[in-house]
């Protein structure tokens, strides 16, 4: 009895570790554009750190310029813990900020904006690295905001905005990871092993 309990104890220490990515859909926009994805927000721990890859969908573009990509958690965070900042593939040495949010429908704690990307407004795909943090510390609502993430928009798939931005948000969680179906697998063959147990006494 104590043996299989260890067991279970030592395959689920194994199995937690992986729990350490996610996907976020920013599928809620005050364009009225109904609930397709604007941008997929990519969350990926890394050590201590969490690695961020915001990748807009098709027919969109994420807003540089007078954009903002906010997020909550209860961390507390100031702009050194950013770092690594790419965007459409090349590493961005410019300026930017991490504020208290106050974009979009809803605040947000963070807000990183502020960048500047010469010769372009909004691009496909931003990446970065937030220092000190979980997967899970970047997945919480924050007040009355249901929202994980947001981000500025532009519709169409150039570099340049046009007058046709608004503001995408969503929630996390919508994709289960390998590591959390790993983790949930692992409960569900030690639940189905205590339940034969007793069967078979």
């Amino acid at each position: 009895m104590i043996r299989r309990y260890l067991f279970l104890l030592i395959l689920m220490a194994v199995a937690v570790p992986f729990v350490a990515a996610d996907e976020i859909d920013l599928n809620v926009n005050n364009l009225g554009l109904g609930s397709v994805t604007i941008a997929k927000v990519f969350l990926t721990q890394n050590g201590g750190n969490v690695n961020i890859d915001i990748q807009a969908q098709s027919g969109f573009t994420i807003k540089i310029q007078g954009g903002d990509i906010e997020f909550n958690t209860n961390v507390a965070l100031t702009a050194a813990n950013i770092s690594g900042i790419v965007i459409d593939g090349v590493s961005y040495t410019g300026g930017f900020k991490l504020v208290a949010g106050n974009a979009g429908p809803n605040k947000f704690v963070y807000d990183l904006t502020g960048l500047n990307l010469h010769g372009a407004t909004s691009a496909k795909d931003i990446k970065f690295i937030i220092s000190g943090i979980t997967v899970a510390q970047l997945e919480q609502t924050f007040g009355k905001n249901p929202f994980f993430w947001g981000i500025h928009f532009c519709v169409g798939d150039g570099t340049h905005c046009g007058p046709n931005t608004g503001f995408a948000a969503g929630p996390g969680g919508s994709t289960p990871e390998p590591g959390t179906l790993t983790l949930l697998g692992t409960g569900l063959i030690a639940l189905g092993g205590l339940v034969r147990r007793r069967f078979v006494k």
